[in-house]
C-alpha cells in the first residue's frame, strides 16, 4: 500500500519541520509548503490525502488557499495556528 501524503502549509519553518518529522516517523509522506501559492503548486502536482494549513500567512492566507484548493479538490483539510507562545515553548525545548 502506498504511503498517505500530507501537505503541511505554514510560513513558520520550525513548525513545518516539527510536524514533518512527526508525520514521517508515523509513516506518512510529507509535502511541505511555506505559503499558499507553493501549496497550490504541490496540490496540483501531488494530490495529497490531507492538508494541514496555517491560517495566518503572507501572500495568500489559509482561508484564501483553502478556497482555491476547493476549486480543484475535495481533499480533507485542517487549519493550524502556531502561536508565539507555542513557538517560544518549542524553542526552549530545542
Amino acid at each position: 500500500m502506498a504511503e498517505k501524503k500530507i501537505l503541511v502549509v505554514d510560513d513558520e519553518p520550525t513548525f513545518v519541520r516539527l510536524v514533518s518529522k512527526t508525520l514521517t516517523h508515523k509513516g506518512y509522506e510529507v509535502l511541505m509548503a511555506g505559503d499558499g501559492q507553493e501549496a497550490l503548486r504541490l496540490m496540483f502536482a501531488h494530490r495529497p490525502d490531507l492538508v494541514l494549513l496555517d491560517v495566518v500567512m503572507p501572500k495568500m492566507d489559509g482561508w484564501q488557499t483553502c478556497s482555491r484548493i476547493r476549486e480543484m479538490s475535495d481533499v480533507p483539510y485542517r487549519y493550524t495556528y502556531w502561536t508565539a507562545e507555542v513557538r517560544d515553548r518549542y524553542s526552549a525545548w530545542s
